[in-house]
């Protein structure tokens, strides 16, 4: 069975073989010299006697015998079995019992009772019950670690809760011992259970108690709501009683209030115009135009890509340039421009830089009108009155230049007369 050692000046864990035991070897990492303990040792755990290399049995609960106390072991309970002729109660048969730790069963004048549980002599002593070699201690974290001593060089250890019972060995002499604190994880696990069965049979009973009291707690919600909505309506009916009771006496002196102020908004409302008229005015300049849109446009401005595109367009400030003015008006559609959406209809209607296509002017001209462009639906009334890109349709026609001018996509006297126009066609054509 390999050695573990630990270098105490880096903390470095290392296996070693058992005939490595007791010599002085170097960490690889820091190069600190290291004291080898000597090989592991197994004991019995009635007379504690090295049973290492020495024949042995080994029980469930894994503790070493030696031959001697093995077969005194087995006799004993051969001799209390042959005895047995009546039960004295559960986990016992005639006068023996069953450890509560090894689950081994013994004469019960080798058990000890601990908090209600029996456990034999090696258990009592292995795990200290009644002088506490060990101790338990919770974590922040709600686990529990078991501290403990050497049992042969004294050194203090600390292991976890689930590793109580098991098999371990001594990271400074060596030693192979059983982890202390098995009664104490039975006695946790057992409590757990217990809290665990507990609350899921509360849970299971209190179900219908919860959804008694969930209905009570939406009926007094409902009878609340209701009583609000009456008083509410009491009150709304009360005052308006009162205001419609109320009579309404305007005074001479009132009137002329009244009238003074509007008088004083409408001059103050041409006084802010004639100001507005005589503020100075930049100078116009496309190049310095273009330059701040451009600016806006690296900013993520559909707007100003829109009005670039415009810009190349008309030529204004820059040359000329239809393809120029697609290639923006595309980029400002892409960021959810309805206006530049229009724009590439009309480039497609006037076949400017690209060639004429009223289909795809329709087409942008539904993708301008979806984005709530007014003078996109305008524009799709006309075609549809033309019968330009799409079959012509007054009807259609008239619905959507009327949609148009709720959109603010074209006046209202404008539209009427459109569609009178289209109207008194559509009667001629009949």
């Amino acid at each position: 069975m390999p050695i573990t050692v630990v270098c105490r000046k880096c903390g470095r864990l290392a296996n070693v073989p058992d005939s490595a035991g007791g010599i002085q070897c170097k960490c690889s990492d820091c190069g600190n010299t290291i004291d080898t303990p000597r090989g592991a040792t197994k004991l019995c755990c009635v007379c504690q006697g090295d049973v290492t290399h020495a024949e042995r049995t080994k029980d469930a609960a894994g503790n070493y015998y030696c031959v001697q106390c093995a077969k005194a072991k087995q006799a004993t309970a051969e001799a209390v079995a042959a005895k047995a002729s009546a039960t004295s109660g559960p986990g016992t048969v005639g006068e023996s019992a069953t450890c509560a730790i090894c689950a081994a069963d013994f004469p019960r004048t080798m058990l000890h009772n601990f908090d209600g549980d029996l456990v034999c002599n090696s258990c009592a002593r292995k795990e200290g019950l009644g002088t506490t070699p060990y101790r338990i201690k919770k974590t922040p974290l709600g686990g529990s670690r078991v501290i403990y001593r050497c049992p042969q060089c004294k050194g203090e250890l600390v292991s976890a809760m689930d590793e109580a019972g098991k098999e371990d060995c001594c990271p400074q002499c060596g030693a192979v011992f059983d982890v202390p604190g098995r009664y104490a994880a039975l006695k946790e696990a057992t409590s757990s259970q217990v809290r665990g069965s507990v609350a899921a049979g509360d849970g299971r009973g209190s179900k219908k108690q919860w959804r008694a009291l969930s209905a009570l707690l939406a009926c007094v919600c409902l009878f609340l709501v209701i009583v609000i909505v009456l008083l509410w309506g009491r009150t709304a009916t009360l005052s308006q009683q009162t205001t419609s009771a109320r009579p309404v006496q305007l005074t001479a002196a009132s009137a002329a209030k009244a009238k003074a102020a509007e008088a004083a908004a409408v001059a103050d409302a041409k006084r802010a115009a004639v100001d507005a008229k005589k503020a100075p005015r930049l100078p116009q300049d496309y190049t310095k135009a273009m330059a701040w849109y451009r600016k806006a446009a690296a900013a993520g401005s559909g707007s100003a890509m829109n009005n670039i595109g415009m810009l190349y367009a008309t030529g204004q400030g820059v040359p000329q340039d239809y393809a120029k003015a697609m290639v923006w008006c595309r980029k400002a559609a892409a960021a959810g421009n309805g206006t530049a959406m229009k724009n590439i209809g009309m480039l497609y209607y006037n076949g400017f830089g690209v060639p004429q296509d009223f289909a795809k002017a329709m087409a942008w001209f539904r993708k301008g009108a979806a984005a709530g462009n007014g003078s996109a639906m305008k524009n799709i009334g006309i075609l549809y009155a033309t019968g330009q890109g799409v079959p012509q349709d007054y009807a259609k026609a008239i619905k959507w230049l009327k949609r148009a001018e709720e959109h603010g996509g074209i006046a209202a006297a404008p539209a009427a007369k459109a569609i009178k126009t289209i109207r008194a066609a559509e009667s001629g054509g009949q």
